[in-house]
């Protein structure tokens, strides 16, 4: 009985220190990918933290089919889906009024952590990599850095296709030609550690990114029966699970833990957790 009363006061105490600390306030910044509407992201992201009494709260700034060069160069205005185009890069000008949405989003947010979601396999072109990726991760990061919070990037990953796949991206900006020829998942997310070591090479080596790409990469290797990505290219219930793990271990530095609120086979989870547990150290000690 003095057991029981010791372990149910240690629960109260732990719940009243969780309770007075500062949350950690993250801030993610992408497109459908992010919250695509059948599976969103966030939610099961937001219910694995607090279902582990972890004192993080997630915040989005989405908006679908948008990428990060979009973001920098567009301003919302106060009506349901409205915005204009704002051909300019990012200046300090001492007054937020004049700056794109997304960077008084993070300058007036106080977030501890902001993740960057790319749009899609965009990455796989060159052209898209130096005149759209590259600009704008460097332009975030610096306002990200001014606002003292720390750069994440949801690492993209590869297409899950069996077929040969050419990028072909699309820009209000630039014109730019189509990619090589993919014919393989490897070289697909070789150009994607690539272009994240060209970041953390060339833009900042402190941003973090999330291996959403290497760990779903190991994924598919390991379980190819099991469909990642939909017919429309969006995550599917399981990948969000397994991109939601990702990111509560990067989070937490914690093994994932079970989370109760979905369909998912109870099996199927805990494969999919000890894969992203393992992937992830594995991800870590090559850096």
């Amino acid at each position: 009985m003095n057991k029981i009363l010791i372990i149910v006061l240690l629960i109260f105490i732990n719940n009243i220190v969780n309770a007075q600390l500062p949350k950690t306030r993250i801030l993610l910044i992408g497109n459908s990918l992010t919250q695509y509407k059948k599976n969103k992201m966030p939610d099961m992201l937001q219910s694995m933290l607090d279902e582990n009494k972890k004192n993080i709260e997630i915040a989005t700034f989405v908006m679908n089919g948008q990428s990060l060069y979009g973001f920098t160069h567009i301003k919302f205005l106060d009506k349901p889906n409205g915005f204009f185009r704002k051909n300019r890069g990012y200046t300090i000008s001492g007054n937020d009024t004049t700056l794109p949405t997304v960077y008084q989003k993070i300058m007036n947010g106080n977030y501890d952590i902001v993740v960057l979601q790319e749009r899609g396999n965009s990455i796989l072109s060159y052209d898209y990599r130096k005149y759209e990726y590259y600009p704008s991760v460097k332009s975030l990061d610096s306002v990200i850095n001014l606002s003292k919070a720390k750069t994440f990037i949801y690492e993209s990953y590869p297409s899950f296709s069996n077929d040969s796949i050419k990028i072909c991206p699309s820009s209000f900006f630039y014109k730019m030609q189509c990619s090589e020829v993919y014919k393989t998942l490897e070289q697909q997310y070789d150009t994607i550690k690539k272009s994240n070591e060209y970041i953390l090479n060339k833009i900042n080596n402190e941003i973090f990114f999330i291996p959403i790409g290497y760990v779903s990469f190991k994924f598919n290797k390991l379980f190819p029966e099991i469909e990642l990505v939909d017919k429309t290219g969006h995550p599917t219930k399981i990948f969000q699970y397994i991109i939601s793990s990702v990111f509560y271990v990067a989070l937490t530095n914690e093994q994932p833990k079970f989370y109760m609120q979905n369909n998912i086979d109870y099996k199927l989870k805990s494969k999919i957790r000890e894969v992203v547990w393992s992937s992830y150290i594995e991800y870590i000690d090559r850096q």
